[in-house]
This record gives structure tokens, C-alpha cells and sequence, in this order.
């Protein structure tokens, strides 16, 4: 009986992109602290460089350009925003997005190997776009064969994750824009809008439903200087609706709060009592703090025990079943 944790990263909003050893802070952070008995298996799931050579061709034309000099933030042009950007266009790009799915089944060939659907289970941890990213591969129609002109690598990889079956025990997601792309949802049902996930991510947690004790634990982890994070307690339950959110239990988790500097920028700005001037402590801070409170989250011990605690919970559950 294993517990299999699958991590797929979204974009880092610092300098440097994510490596294929982004997940391995938070692994050590779990294994240090669960029970020897426990058996984890830990899937990383990698994508960064897929779009690396669009982005620096796109680059080059950008710095080509005459006005490119006169402009100001170059670096965070050339990076943070450049990287977040592209990884949006993932979202929307099938072409680009085939080529995700072909490098993530390669990795989940490799990982989930040695899955047994009759006793192990599936944790999902997704950063920033990953989490846009995977719910659109998972339960997106636009992914469907007819869709894709019988592409059927999206098939394969939601094989891989849902086994048949609903071996999907948690969900936990980091740093995620997922409030923000809820409102692609369109109330109007006579247009077509294959970027949906709703309706299959509904069926999905109803049939699961049968088979759980207790609600359907959906972790959502938030930096309080991390602009990219949004919170979906609320926003989550009412996009799905009824019955499959009476299963659900979605709760917003604050990693870190506002730290010394932080109040010492409120202070200051409290102090001036300018609109000018608190817009630009603002900007300050977002400058100083955003990029490393996006990335916080694979160093966190607060994620890091909240999701041990949640995979403990699923064991003690399967073997009360099990009595």
C-alpha cells in the first residue's frame, strides 16, 4: 500500500525558471516528518523548458524593437513577466499544450509504474499555472478526441491519474490563479466553451463521493505577499453547485503572514497619508516580496505538514475500511 504524491510546478516569478528539482525542498520536508511506516512515493512532474525557444525567439523580436530602450522594468520584462505570460498561453495553445502532455506522460510512465488501483491512492500538489494547467488536461472537453483530431495522449494521461477509477484522495494547491481563470466559466449554456472544466470535474467528485467517509479535501495555499495566489474557499463549492460540493471540503490556508518589513511599509505609508505615496509602497512591496513569496510554498512547513496530515487521514480511513 503506497500513497503516491504527483507535483507539477507553474511558472516562477523570479529570475530563474523552475528545475527538474523544484519539488525537492517540500519531499524533504515531508519525509523528515512522516511515520516509518508510511510509504510515500513522490511523482515531480517537469515541463519548464517546453517553451523555452518560443520565449527567447519572442525575446529577441521584443529587443529589436526601438522603443525596447526607452523602457523601463527590463529585467522583469525579459523574465517574470515573459514566463508568466507564455505559461498562459499554454493554457490556450493546444500545440504548445501537446507537448506538455507528451513530456508529463513520459514522467508518469515512469512513476506510477508500480501503481496498484486496489490499495494506493493519488495526491495532487500543483504550483501557480501547473494548477491551470493539469485541471485543464483533466477535465477540459477541448482535450476530447473529436477535439484534437484523435490526439490521444490527454487520454493516456488521465489514465495514468484516475486509474480507471477515482484513486484521487487530496488536492492541494500552491500559489494558484485558478479564482482568476473561474471566469472563463460561461452561465450560458447554448455557447460552446471547451476551456470548462465544471461539468466533468463535478461528475468526477460525486462518483468519488460514494467511496469517502468523510468531505474531499481540497488544501489551497496562500502567501500573503504572493499576488499571483488567489482564494477558491467560497468560489469552488458555488462553481460546482449541488450535490458534488456537500462532498467537498475546500479550505484556504494562509502560509505566511505579513512579515516585520511589511509593517514597517504600512507604518510608513499610514505616516504620509498620501494616495500617491502608499500607491507606491505598494509597488515597492510587490518588487521586494513577489517573487520569492510565489516560490515560497515548496519550502513551507506549514504545506508541507498540512498535506502529511491530510495523507495520514486518508490512511487511517482506508484502514478502518479495511477492519
Amino acid at each position: 500500500m503506497a500513497e503516491y504524491l504527483i507535483f507539477i510546478h507553474g511558472v516562477n516569478t523570479r529570475e530563474r525558471r523552475e528545475q527538474p528539482d523544484y519539488a525537492n525542498p517540500l519531499i524533504e520536508r515531508i519525509e523528515h516528518r512522516k511515520s516509518p511506516e508510511m510509504t510515500l512515493k513522490f511523482v515531480p512532474l517537469y515541463w519548464g523548458d517546453v517553451n523555452i525557444y518560443e520565449e527567447n525567439q519572442l525575446l529577441d523580436d521584443l529587443k529589436d524593437s526601438n522603443a525596447w530602450a526607452k523602457l523601463q522594468f527590463k529585467q522583469f520584462r525579459s523574465h517574470q513577466l515573459l514566463q508568466f505570460v507564455g505559461d498562459a498561453a499554454l493554457y490556450i495553445s493546444r500545440s504548445v499544450g501537446r507537448k506538455i502532455v507528451d513530456i508529463l506522460l513520459e514522467r508518469l510512465d515512469t512513476g506510477l509504474k508500480d501503481f496498484n488501483s486496489e490499495t494506493d491512492h493519488i495526491h495532487l500538489i500543483t504550483h501557480s499555472m501547473g494548477t491551470i494547467i493539469l485541471f485543464d488536461v483533466l477535465f477540459s472537453s477541448r482535450w476530447d478526441a473529436q477535439n484534437v483530431y484523435d490526439y490521444q495522449g490527454v487520454e493516456q494521461l488521465r489514465q495514468y491519474i484516475f486509474q480507471g477509477g477515482t484513486p484521487v484522495r487530496s488536492i492541494h494547491t500552491m500559489g494558484s490563479p485558478l479564482g482568476l481563470f473561474s471566469l472563463m466559466t460561461i452561465s450560458d449554456t447554448s455557447l460552446p466553451n471547451t476551456h470548462e472544466i465544471t461539468p466533468r470535474l463535478r461528475a468526477y467528485l460525486q462518483a468519488l463521493c460514494s467511496q469517502l467517509e468523510g468531505p474531499f479535501p481540497w488544501k489551497n495555499y496562500l502567501h500573503a505577499m504572493d499576488i499571483v495566489a488567489t482564494s477558491i474557499e467560497t468560489m469552488v463549492p458555488k462553481m460546482l453547485g449541488e450535490p458534488a460540493k456537500d462532498c467537498l471540503h475546500v479550505q484556504d490556508i494562509v502560509t505566511q503572514e505579513s512579515g516585520i518589513l511589511d509593517k514597517l511599509f504600512s507604518r510608513l505609508s499610514a505616516n504620509l497619508s498620501l494616495e500617491e505615496v502608499e500607491g507606491e509602497v505598494e509597488e515597492i512591496q510587490l518588487a521586494i516580496f513577489g517573487g520569492s513569496a510565489h516560490s515560497s510554498y515548496w519550502s513551507s512547513s506549514v504545506v508541507a505538514s498540512t498535506i502529511l496530515q491530510t495523507v495520514e487521514t486518508t490512511l487511517s480511513q482506508r484502514q478502518r475500511q479495511s477492519v
